[in-house]
Order: C-alpha cells, then sequence, then structure tokens
C-alpha cells in the first residue's frame, strides 16, 4: 500500500515538474532585449543611446530627442517603437517613450502609443493623419535633485550601460553604480572624481556638503569599494588636472578631418599606421568624405597612446580600415566609370505625381531611410512582398500599384542624397517598366 502511494506521489510530482514552465506563463520581455529589437529596427539615428524598463503591460523607452526633429519626426518615432516593442511582446498594451533634450537632460516630451493605436492603424480602421492627429506630445521636465543628477550621469560618455541610483540626504549625494571587474583603485579614483563632478554640476544650485560614490562588485556578494568627497576637495583636482593637462595639444579638424598635421603615433606598426593614414589623406584630395576613416583612425591612435592594445589587435584594426578604404576606392572609381548615358532616366512624372514624396507613401507602413542606404535592391523585394500582400485581397499586384512606384521614387530621393548612381539607375530602370504599363505611374 505503501508502496502504491509513494508511486503515485513521485508520478505526479515529476508531471508539477513537467508542467511548472508552462504554469509560470511566458517569461516577462527584457529591457534588453526591448532595445536590441529597437535597434535592430534601425528607427533611431546610429548610436542613440536607449534605456527601457518594463511596468506590468507599460513599456517606459527613454532616447534623446534630435536637434533637427520635430514634433511630427517624434511621433513617427514613437510609433514605429511602439509597433516593435508590441510586436517583441503582445502582452504590452502601452508604450510610454520619452524623448529628452539634449541640451538639458531634465527635460522631455513624452509620447504614449497603445496596442490599440498599432492595430487599428495595421488593419486599415485608422489612417495615417489620423493616427498622427490622435497621438498628444506633452512636454515634462524633472524636479526631483536625485533623478536629475541620475539623468546627467547615465547620459554622459563615461558610464555607457552602467546602472545608476542616486540618493540625496542631509546636503549629501550618495551614488551607487556597478563596478568594473577589471578596474584598478586608481580607475576607480579617476571615475568617481568624473562622477563627482557631473553630480556636483547636476545638483546646482541646492547646496551640497559631500558626495559618496559607491561602486557595488555583484561577484563578490554585493560587497562596495567608496569614495567620498567634499565641493572643495573635487574643485581643487579637476584644477589640478586641467594644469597638468595643459601643455597637451588639441589639434582642430574640420568635418572631413584637417589631416594636414596628423601624424601616426610613435608605437607598434607605427609605418604600417602612417601608410593608412596616407591613404585617407589621398581620399580627401579626391573629393571623397573621408569623415568615418578619421574617426576609425583616431579610435587606433588612442590604443596606442593608452598602451591599451597589443600588436595582434592593432593588427586587426589597420586591416579591417584598409579593406574599408579599398571598397571606398573601388566605389568611388565606378561611380567616374558611369555616364549620365549609362543611367536610366526617369520617364517625365505626369504633373499629380511631380512633387517629393514622403516616407508614408505606402499608407500602411513607413518606409526606413537607413534600409534603403544599406541594402536598396533587397529592402525593394521586401516592400514588393508585403505591397503584394496588402493587394492580395484586390487581385492585384505590386507593379499595378501606385503605392509601389512611389515607393521607388521615395528610393532615388533618398538615394540621390549620397549621389548614389548606380544604385538610382537600377531602380529607374525598374520605375520605366511600370510606367511602360501605367503612364500615369
Amino acid at each position: 500500500m505503501f508502496l502504491h502511494r509513494y508511486g503515485r506521489f513521485v508520478f505526479y510530482l515529476a508531471l508539477v515538474f513537467q508542467l511548472a514552465p508552462a504554469l509560470a506563463g511566458p517569461t516577462p520581455t527584457t529591457p534588453a532585449e526591448i532595445i536590441a529589437a529597437i535597434d535592430k529596427q534601425h528607427i533611431l539615428e546610429p548610436g542613440a543611446r536607449v534605456t527601457a524598463r518594463v511596468d506590468n503591460q507599460q513599456a517606459l523607452i527613454s532616447t534623446y530627442r534630435h536637434y533637427k526633429a520635430n514634433e511630427q519626426d517624434l511621433k513617427i518615432d514613437a510609433i514605429l517603437m511602439a509597433k516593435t516593442v508590441t510586436a517583441l511582446d503582445p502582452g504590452i498594451t502601452r508604450v510610454r517613450v520619452f524623448f529628452f533634450s539634449s541640451t538639458n537632460l531634465n527635460r522631455y516630451n513624452q509620447i504614449d502609443v497603445t496596442s490599440v493605436d498599432i492595430k487599428a492603424f495595421a488593419s486599415g480602421e485608422v489612417g495615417k493623419e489620423e493616427l498622427l492627429s490622435s497621438i498628444q506630445v506633452t512636454p515634462g521636465e524633472i524636479e526631483d535633485p536625485a533623478k536629475k543628477i541620475n539623468n546627467a550621469l547615465e547620459a554622459s560618455e563615461f558610464m555607457p550601460g552602467r546602472r545608476v541610483n542616486t540618493v540625496i540626504k542631509d546636503k549629501e549625494i550618495e551614488v551607487t553604480t556597478d563596478l568594473d571587474s577589471l578596474a584598478t583603485d586608481g580607475d576607480i579614483k579617476y571615475s568617481a572624481l568624473r562622477m563627482a563632478k557631473q553630480a556636483l554640476a547636476a545638483a546646482t544650485p541646492q547646496e551640497i556638503r559631500s558626495i559618496k560614490i559607491a561602486f557595488l562588485d555583484p561577484s563578490k556578494g554585493g560587497l562596495s569599494r567608496i569614495v567620498m568627497f567634499v565641493p572643495n576637495l573635487i574643485r581643487s583636482l579637476d584644477a589640478s588636472i586641467q594644469a597638468a593637462l595643459s601643455p597637451i595639444a588639441v589639434i582642430q579638424a574640420g568635418a572631413n578631418g584637417d589631416l594636414a598635421d596628423l601624424r601616426a603615433y610613435p608605437g607598434i606598426l607605427q609605418e604600417e599606421r602612417q601608410k593608412l593614414l596616407d591613404r585617407i589623406k589621398d581620399l580627401q584630395k579626391h573629393g571623397v568624405g573621408i569623415a568615418p576613416f578619421v574617426t576609425a583612425f583616431k579610435s587606433i591612435e588612442e590604443q596606442i597612446v593608452a598602451s591599451s592594445s597589443d600588436e595582434a589587435k592593432v593588427s586587426d584594426a589597420i586591416k579591417h580600415l584598409n579593406e574599408s578604404i579599398d571598397a571606398q576606392e573601388n566605389a568611388s572609381k565606378d561611380a567616374k566609370s558611369k555616364t549620365t548615358a549609362n543611367i536610366a532616366p526617369i520617364a517625365p512624372p505626369s504633373k499629380s505625381n511631380s512633387a517629393p514624396v514622403t516616407r508614408w507613401v505606402l499608407g500602411f507602413e513607413c518606409l526606413n531611410d537607413a534600409h534603403i542606404l544599406a541594402d536598396p535592391q533587397g529592402y525593394i523585394t521586401a516592400v514588393e512582398q508585403k505591397v503584394n500582400a496588402y493587394d492580395a485581397r484586390q487581385k492585384i499586384r505590386a507593379e499595378d500599384d501606385p503605392k509601389f512606384a512611389g515607393a521607388l521614387r521615395y528610393f532615388v530621393q533618398v538615394l540621390s542624397t549620397e549621389n548614389r548612381l548606380s544604385d538610382i539607375g537600377k531602380i529607374n530602370q525598374r520605375l520605366n517598366q511600370i510606367r511602360l504599363k501605367h503612364p500615369n505611374f
């Protein structure tokens, strides 16, 4: 009898363990997954910082407003982010986006987009203009002093991706952050000084008597390493550092980089680095934009100056940059070899479509400039498939839908800004084929 009951107990226990994952429900979406999904869609400018948090059925996203963006641009970006997040996690019913000012980290514009908004637009119940007009942009400002300091530290270039928590009590600022496991005591002191200086500036005009920076080490059970400052010490140390750095020259460079005074820094593979720099200078002489190459070269030089890289890593970086320059040189030669006669001209458009088109030309989806520039032909194929699916109920193909022709015209507009003549020629050929059948397109 006992064995029979014991056997049943073991059976039910095993069944519970098998069902446990299903009973627990789906794993909640993490902030990292949301950020990765937004980054994958290329919604924001390259390098734009994004933070995210999930609060029950609401996703909170913070980023920075591009200085050229107007309210309409913010709404479009918020809609695209909401669409991405709700597709990633259907359990999220509201996405709240905060667009912070890059010049005043305490001010922001808030936009809320619900899953109902996204579904209504996708089904065609709500049009583009109606959707945009229904979404409100609400300006706001952070009043809490601790949150102001948090914002300043999280936005700074020396705190990428680190968790920061700030508390102000009895005129003392206490900042807690994660510890870099490889950091030395010297690294911690210097990082703490920079954080304390930033926190003190963000707390102005509030009176502060002391600042405590605590670095938590999760690998050691939450053990922390603490650095304490008073305001006068921060100012004194900062003045001493600035005085010590004053003999070091900073060379000013234009947008394309004025390279006349730039030389490879003495150190490992100096000759190879100098040859690389000479290639970049040669590109500049031929009128090619070199800003990305200058940035990459300076990154290599910074490693040499800081003695933070070995020969293998520097050699690999030089190799990759040389390959990028090779690709740019080949592209420039190809563009010059193409004559205007080889580029298919655009058939004269009718007056109805002579005006520039917008990235909302499809009506049901916003075109992505980054995708157009990265892979125009691949993106055209993807857009054509979506238009075919959208038009399936009307039993027409994309080439018979003026929206698709409008999308191709938008591709040409975007590629024209980068003088992508070869890509423009291919798209014009496709447009001409469509216009033979539909002259009004």
